[in-house]
């Protein structure tokens, strides 16, 4: 019998075909990569400047529309100063802000403005524009300065009596009305007994030895100088004349300066008479400062004396007798320069150094309001260029806080 294959017919191939298949297999995918090589390089080479360029105009775009964001801060030590720079800048801003908002609330806040201010009209417009910008409302006038220069037309026969006395040339009513005209109030310094000048023949209104000469605070060779004398007639009647003068020409507040003896040497003593030798020596300088109120209230305009915190603190201050100027508005000029690290009161010691600037102007202007008593006005007076921006608003706001209703920047 005959056998049969179950399995149907089978087909053998050989090894010749096989390789064949893979070499073509192997072709066909080093084709596809290569295509797909080149299409990858010509798309990112035609897609990159695309997208360059839609990006940066995307970036301009930002940069004109967009609030500025500080950058990323990669190195610290680098960006420490413009920061610094940045915040300071700030700081001032925010501090000036809070002062001139703290102006609002008190009576007066007054600038003193620099004697060559009264040199011209035009420059005295300039200061007292700039002070209403500055949020003050009132200004302050140097009429007759430390030294004895008159820098206002003044009518005084005496004063002309040396020729270097008088430098202003406008008439004193020209500058209350420029100052009042604009909204503010007008103040007018009035140095009184640092007066060098050389009045009359014989130096009048000077100190006098007993034998008749004029005495100097030093010696000619040395640029020695008079002082008018708040024992002479001549300075009485001066002061009379210049208080009422300027207060009869509309100003609001006339300020007395400048009223202390000079620094008498041992030898001086001696030859210039019992007068200055005296205990009470001081009464003629409290005299002379109510000869320059009452002319003063003649005209019903206001009267305040300034004198220096330093000297009240070290209790060197003749004139500071609180119990003889009851009823009247002082003005303490503040310098924090003239104080050393510690202070003595009431017998125990007090450490300024340790304090911030407005703790140590509380604690000054507390002592000299304590000293000063509940009928004599205080108000506080400095320079603004003693202190940085920082102190300053701060000694300004422990103004506000001590209940001082107004002050006075110079």
């Amino acid at each position: 019998m005959a056998m049969s294959n179950s399995g149907g017919r089978k087909v053998y191939r050989n090894s010749t075909y096989n390789k064949k298949k893979r070499i073509k297999k192997a072709i066909g995918i080093f084709l596809t990569i290569i295509v797909i090589a080149i299409l990858v390089f010509f798309g990112y080479s035609i897609a990159k400047p695309i997208f360059n360029y839609l990006n940066s105009e995307n970036s301009a775009g930002e940069e004109q529309t967009e609030p500025w964001t500080p950058p990323v801060v990669t190195d610290i030590e680098e960006n420490n100063d413009a920061e610094q720079e940045n915040d300071e800048q700030v700081s001032e801003t925010t501090a000036n802000t809070s002062v001139n908002d703290e102006k609002s609330l008190l009576e007066f806040t007054a600038y003193e403005l620099p004697t060559d201010a009264l040199l011209s009209a035009e420059t005295l417009v300039s200061y007292i524009n700039q002070a209403k910008i500055d949020g003050y409302s009132a200004v302050i006038v140097t009429m007759k300065a430390n030294g004895g220069a008159i820098y206002y037309n003044t009518a005084s026969e005496f004063a002309r009596t040396d020729e270097n006395t008088v430098v202003g040339t406008l008439p004193a009513a020209q500058i209350s009305s420029m100052i009042k005209s604009n909204g503010l109030k007008a103040f007018a310094y009035l140095n009184i007994l640092e007066d060098n000048n050389r009045y009359g023949e014989n130096r009048d209104g000077s100190y006098h030895t007993i034998d008749g000469s004029t005495w100097l605070d030093n010696s000619v060779a040395n640029g020695g100088k008079p002082w008018l004398s708040p024992f002479d007639e001549n300075t009485k009647e001066y002061t009379a004349f210049l208080a009422n003068e300027i207060s009869a020409a509309g100003f609001d507040v006339v300020v007395a300066d400048g009223v202390m003896f000079p620094t008498f040497r041992n030898s001086d003593l001696g030859y210039l008479g019992d007068s200055v030798k005296s205990s009470a020596r001081y009464k003629a300088l409290i005299e002379i400062v109510n000869i320059a109120k009452d002319s003063t209230e003649t005209n019903n305009a206001s009267f305040m004396f300034e004198l220096d915190a330093a000297d009240i603190i070290n209790g060197t201050c003749e004139a500071f007798k609180p119990n003889e100027l009851a009823d009247m508005t002082l003005i303490i000029d503040y310098v924090p320069s003239e104080f050393e690290n510690t202070i003595v009161y009431n017998g125990q010691e007090i450490v300024l150094s340790d304090m911030t600037a407005g703790q140590r102007f509380s604690q000054l202007f507390t002592i000299i309001s304590a000293q000063a008593g509940d009928s004599i006005k205080i108000i506080p007076s400095l320079k603004h260029s003693d202190f940085n921006q920082a102190d300053y608003s701060e000694i300004i706001s422990e103004i506000i806080n001590e209940g001082f209703n107004s002050y006075i920047v110079k």
